[in-house]
């Protein structure tokens, strides 16, 4: 049926909108509805953190590659709230984030950018599946640390951390942070340069770091 129609309110728990092609390009959806994350045509996990409601997006090839989400609910008996913005990318998860997170008193928020491998996303989720079927060890421990660690490389963040500060983090290709400029909580301002191991070589005003 082709043409236009016009309704003066709608009541749905999800809207699909495809394109042409019949691939499904945004899900406008209610608390609970949200589809799971989609590559290459298959679920790939679950959404983490409390139930929300929001849109998602998607690419051509019908590959998840952003969102809007909000969510509230309780989580281990602590009430929590998040909103995000996210874009990802291809064939990869989040590379920016614009997002608030609340848990009772803690707050933190602001936006933050990710190095991300340009392994598939599917395969690295086929990775974790496979080490969380090893038996408990070191082993496991380690190999899952070290996928995650180089899954999750993130390279700047600024906005308001939980401690009450605003602040700018600059990370190194590893994940590592390097600089950091700090408004703290009682409003003194501070410069901070790190080395590899994460000690602090630099800081303005001078001796002022911790």
């Amino acid at each position: 049926m082709g043409g236009k129609k016009r309704f003066e309110e709608l009541e749905v728990e999800r809207i699909n909108v495809v394109g042409k092609d019949g691939k499904v390009k945004m899900t406008l959806a209610g608390t609970g509805m949200l589809p799971q994350p989609v590559l290459d045509g298959k679920k790939i996990g679950e959404r983490r953190g409390v139930s929300s409601s929001g849109i998602i997006f998607y690419n051509n090839e019908g590959d998840e590659c952003g969102g809007l989400t909000f969510g509230s609910g309780k989580e281990n008996g602590k009430q929590v709230s998040q909103t995000s913005i996210s874009f990802d990318a291809f064939k990869q998860d989040q590379v920016l984030q614009i997002s608030f997170f609340q848990e009772e008193e803690k707050r933190k928020y602001g936006v933050e950018l990710w190095e991300r491998p340009g392994e598939n996303l599917g395969e690295i989720v086929k990775k974790f599946k496979s080490i969380n079927e090893m038996p408990g060890g070191e082993e496991k421990d380690e190999l899952k640390k070290e996928l995650i660690k180089n899954q999750e490389r993130s390279r700047m963040f600024m906005g308001r951390n939980e401690r009450g500060e605003s602040i700018m983090s600059l990370s190194d290709s590893e994940g590592k942070e390097r600089i950091r400029m700090i408004v703290d909580e009682k409003d003194n301002p501070r410069i901070e340069v790190l080395d590899s191991q994460g000690n602090i070589v630099y800081c303005l005003p001078p001796g002022k770091g911790f």
